[in-house]
């Protein structure tokens, strides 16, 4: 990776910026890292890379001058990372859907306690169990 390419891709932060926000705020942990562009909090593909970056800068971190020689050795090939962004995503929009339709499939069934439209009762079906009932 170049120092200018992008680690986090939802925000469009570089490599660049957050090995020199690491380095000037001497930050310990990546949580830390959403401050700097928003980086991280997004789709969260870039989370592993943020942990990484921090462990490693965390003792030694590159002095600005030697960030692009040391990324070449430390960083995943760009069309790599990409690509796996893009399959990351497609999973976890996956996962996502998966979640909806159970949630959605839960509330259609419900309870399973029938409410009679015609009960001139002002007791809904959940005061019964309460009550003991059903």
């Amino acid at each position: 990776m170049d120092a200018d390419d992008e680690l986090c891709l939802c925000f469009h932060v570089s490599w660049r910026k957050v090995l020199n926000y690491i380095r000037v705020h001497r930050i310990r942990t990546p949580s830390q890292l959403h401050e700097c562009g928003g980086a991280g909090t997004g789709c969260g593909w870039c989370r592993k890379q943020l942990e990484r970056l921090t462990a490693l800068c965390a003792e030694n971190p590159p002095s600005p001058d030697a960030i692009d020689g040391w990324l070449r050795l430390q960083t995943p090939n760009k069309k790599k990372y990409s690509e796996g962004r893009e399959v990351y995503r497609a999973k976890k929009e996956s996962d996502v859907s998966r979640k909806v339709e159970s949630v959605e499939e839960k509330s259609e069934i419900g309870l399973g306690i029938p409410i009679d439209s015609t009960n001139e009762s002002s007791e809904h079906p959940f005061d019964s169990i309460q009550n003991g009932g059903l």
